[in-house]
């Protein structure tokens, strides 16, 4: 009786990682789009052109998968960098500073959401994992939102600095809550009256809204309202002359 033949020999480590990122862009697409539980393993290899095997290979699971898939995602620069705006220590910061940092996050932050042409998948897959969550919910909660939530009231409280904690949360999440609004009901937003690719003018005129809505929310003085509307609009439009 003949031997068995010898198992396969390893990938190189150049196919393994070629692999590995075919699987990560493939899920991410199906992942943004469906949802973790509207995407099974089968179409995953045959969009990323691997074996059934590859997924317990690479990563051991499916939620092993989609954990890199987010982590990979949230950590993008682009991602990074809306939130860079806010202070890393907000107890140095003058209300002034405050003011416009809240203001330059709903700007960004509302851009990069309802930007048809941008590649990032973030905030898809976050919406997502909101309104479906998945296993890896816990995991997207400590890593991703909390530590940006925790970014965004520090900022808040410079402004309101006698609110008690769960009036600043409640504060935050408001503000979030309307950008989000954007992303959530894109769909029907578009077609009430953004249209498919919204115009700059009308991304500005929605982020300069809410900025005023929310720091008139939070008890600022028209005087620093007025600077910090003005401040977006001459950003805005050299924005646009260097474009």
């Amino acid at each position: 009786m003949s031997a068995p033949p010898p198992p396969p020999p390893p990938p190189s480590t150049a196919a393994a990682g070629a692999t590995q990122a075919a699987l990560l862009d493939a899920a991410e697409a199906l992942f943004s789009e469906r949802g973790y539980a509207g995407v099974s393993t089968r179409e995953i290899v045959e969009n990323a052109g691997a074996n059934i095997a590859a997924i317990k290979y690479h990563f051991g699971s499916k939620q092993e998968l989609y954990l890199a898939v987010l982590r990979r995602a949230m950590s993008r620069p682009e991602s990074d960098e809306i939130w860079s705006v806010l202070p890393v220590d907000a107890s140095d910061a003058s209300p002034e500073q405050a003011a416009t940092a809240i203001a330059q996050l709903i700007q960004g932050f509302l851009a990069h959401i309802i930007d048809e042409a941008s590649s990032d998948t973030a905030p898809s897959l976050l919406c997502r994992e909101a309104f479906e969550p998945s296993a890896a919910f816990g995991d997207v909660v400590e890593e991703y939102i909390k530590p940006r939530t925790e970014r965004i009231e520090a900022t808040i409280r410079v402004l309101v600095p006698e609110a008690c904690d769960d009036r600043v949360r409640a504060l935050g999440q408001g503000i979030l809550g309307m950008v989000l609004h954007y992303k959530s009901f894109y769909e029907i937003q578009s077609r009430l009256w953004l249209g498919r690719e919204p115009s700059q003018a009308r991304v500005e005129l929605i982020a300069q809204t809410l900025a005023g809505f929310s720091l008139r929310g939070l008890g600022c003085d028209e005087a620093l309202v007025a600077s910090v509307l003005s401040a977006m609009a001459d950003d805005a439009k050299t924005d646009q002359e260097t474009r």
